[in-house]
Parts: C-alpha cells; structure tokens; sequence
C-alpha cells in the first residue's frame, strides 16, 4: 500500500571489506613468493652475462695488448698470467678447467674444458672451441 521510502546505502559492510581484505591478502601471499624468485633469476642473468661477457673478450684482449697468456683456475678462482686483464665472476663462483687455456697473440684460443659451479650446483658446463673459446648461453 503506502511504500515507505527508503534510505539509500552508502558505503559498504564490514563484512564485503573483510572478504575484500581477504581476497588481497591470499593474492600478495601468492605473488610475493614470485616476486622474490623473479628477483633472484634475474639477478643469476645479469651475472651470467657480464661473466660470460668478460670471459669472451679474453681473445680481444690478447689482440690488443699483442701478448697471449695462459688462462688457469687454481681454488677455482680463474687467473691469467698477464695481472693486467680482469675477469668479472662473481665470488661465489668455482671455476673448473680441463687444463690451461692459452690465448694467442692473434686473439685465438686453443681450446679447453670449463665448468662453472655455485654452492656444488653446476651451472654451465661448454667445451670451449677454438679458436674463439666463446661462452655461449644455454637459456
């Protein structure tokens, strides 16, 4: 009969908040996990890139300086015998090569084994081809 009026809503529950609350919470308990795996594979890439980078101007570098040298890893730290040329691997890193890799004075390589470890896990593993003895990315 008489249809009183009524009062508009404004604004929402306690408890669509509480579900809405809820809802996010279970989202950022699921993302954040991502996030820090996201993190952390593209800091190993940014790694893996500026070694391999500085690995593969090893031959340059020898052009360069017009002398070869002898490229060894002993305690798995990689070492050359010219002090003047720097490699960049990160220090959690362990360096295994077949034998020493000489670089000649043409910027060639006569080749060699190597394998590269973090924490006992393997994380590349390459012959290196002459005469270029390039690291090549396996992603």
């Amino acid at each position: 009969m008489w249809d009183l009026p009524r009062k508009t809503q404004h604004g929402f529950t306690l408890i669509e908040m509480t579900v809405v609350l809820v809802i996010l919470g279970m989202v950022t308990a699921l993302a954040i996990p991502n996030l820090v795996n996201l993190y952390q594979s593209v800091e190993r890439r940014t790694s893996f890139d500026a070694a391999f980078a500085s690995f593969n101007s090893l031959g340059r570098a020898a052009h360069q300086q017009k002398g070869g040298f002898v490229l060894s890893a002993p305690e798995g730290r990689l070492e050359t015998t010219d002090q003047a040329i720097a490699l960049a691997f990160p220090e959690n890193w362990r360096v295994e090569l077949s034998g020493p890799v000489r670089f000649l004075s043409n910027g060639a390589c006569l080749g060699g084994d190597i394998r590269i470890i973090e924490d006992q896990e393997l994380l590349h593993q390459q012959s290196l081809e002459k005469p270029f003895c390039r690291l090549e990315a396996t992603w």
